[in-house]
């Protein structure tokens, strides 16, 4: 049993906790701390969870390397990292199919993915440039908002769907922009 991954198992569904009571949930709402098990030694965090508690994607390290995770209580946890290592797992969506983030690919560049039980790991592609990072997702997984390098290799925030794949969002009249947050129904984004 790996120690770290209780005591970061428990400071993220401690975490969870305080917010429910913070919503005027009852102490008793927060249940028990459990245990969500390791993919080897090494460091294990949850970092995001699906609306229905039911699926938890987070991170651990490998022999210095970050890695990402899916877990269910059905599954268990499994790696969902790029084929090359490095990838962190950012978001999920509020059914808990859909998790976003970026990874390393073999050049070690940053390269955003959706992941699905479905297809598993996509690659979103980049606008132009060699380098991009999923950051967020809506709630039912079809808008996907991040950041993305151009063909002039200037970081513009991106809205991908599977319909138009990754749309460059522009700047307010500077170089960069980043969009960090999205609404549930996608129609709104933020960064």
């Amino acid at each position: 049993m790996n120690i770290t991954t209780i005591v970061t198992a428990t400071r993220a569904l401690a975490v969870l906790c305080l917010a429910l009571a913070a919503s005027n949930a009852s102490a008793q709402a927060c249940g028990t701390i459990e245990d969500l098990g390791n993919l080897g030694q090494g460091t294990h965090e949850a970092t995001a969870v699906s609306a229905d508690g039911e699926v938890v994607i987070g991170g651990y390290y490998l022999a210095s390397t970050r890695r990402g995770f899916r877990w269910t209580e059905a599954t268990g946890m499994h790696d969902i990292s790029m084929p090359w290592d490095e990838t962190w797992a950012t978001a999920i969506s509020s059914d808990g199919g859909t998790i976003v983030g970026y990874g390393k690919n073999y050049l070690n560049l940053d390269r955003a993915f959706r992941w699905t039980e479905a297809t598993g790991r996509q690659d979103l592609g980049t606008l132009g440039g060699s380098t991009a990072n999923a950051i967020a997702v809506s709630a039912n997984g079809s808008v996907i908002v991040g950041y993305a390098a151009n063909f002039d290799g200037e970081t513009h925030a991106f809205r991908w769907t599977s319909a138009t794949g990754m749309q460059d969002l522009g700047t307010l009249g500077g170089y960069e922009s980043r969009a960090i947050g999205v609404s549930a129904d996608g129609s709104v984004i933020v960064g």
